[in-house]
């Protein structure tokens, strides 16, 4: 059943959007694009698949244009499910969130900038206290296709990272000075766990 109704267009109480499997919580989600909302559900009895077909003419007749600058030129229903398809699972089977994910690239790149400034003598403490940064160290391991956050935020994407391997990445996070730990940044229930058991 979950495969079935993994990652599909669907209706629920006459409202459309997208289902999908969460394994962390053993449940399915289901994101509503009319009322911008994420319904958690157990039991998928009263869930209805859509095709293509139903689903881009159902689309099209309600994405009104009205509210905002936005919505006008888009659709309040495209401005809805741009808000919530941040918060959907991996694609393939719903193992992590995609919050999950970003979480597991902040923490591996975090620690892979304050390892290399710290083998290049550099101070990781700023005079007031906070996190210190060199701007090229800092691109390196945070932004473009090879950096560090987007090689591993795409092997969680892609679920061909192992728990053992995301376990390695959580207790080299945790050796960091408590300054570096800003996992609160990419919070969600998955990092919870991990992090505080």
């Amino acid at each position: 059943m979950r495969q079935e109704y993994h990652n599909k267009k669907a209706i629920k109480d006459n409202c459309i959007g997208i289902i999908q499997w969460w394994k962390f919580k053993k449940l399915f989600l289901f994101f509503n694009c009319e009322k911008k909302v994420i319904e958690e559900l157990s039991d998928v009895s009263d869930i209805k698949l859509l095709s293509n077909k139903e689903w881009d003419e159902l689309y099209k007749e309600r994405n009104v244009h009205e509210g905002n600058e936005r919505e006008r030129m888009y659709g309040k229903l495209h401005e809805n499910w741009l808000d919530i398809q941040e918060k959907m699972t991996t694609n393939k089977t719903g193992k992590f969130s995609l919050d999950f994910c970003r979480f597991i690239a902040h923490t591996a790149s975090k620690t892979a900038i304050y390892n290399e400034m710290t083998e290049a003598g550099l101070k990781t403490i700023g005079i007031t206290g906070e996190c210190a940064y060199t701007k090229d160290i800092s691109i390196k391991h945070s932004f473009g296709d090879e950096s560090t956050y987007s090689l591993i935020f795409m092997k969680a994407h892609d679920e061909e990272i192992s728990n053992k391997e995301i376990q390695g990445i959580v207790e080299e996070y945790q050796k960091l000075p408590d300054l570096w730990q800003v996992e609160k940044f990419m919070n969600c229930e998955e990092s919870d766990f991990l992090l505080n058991g």
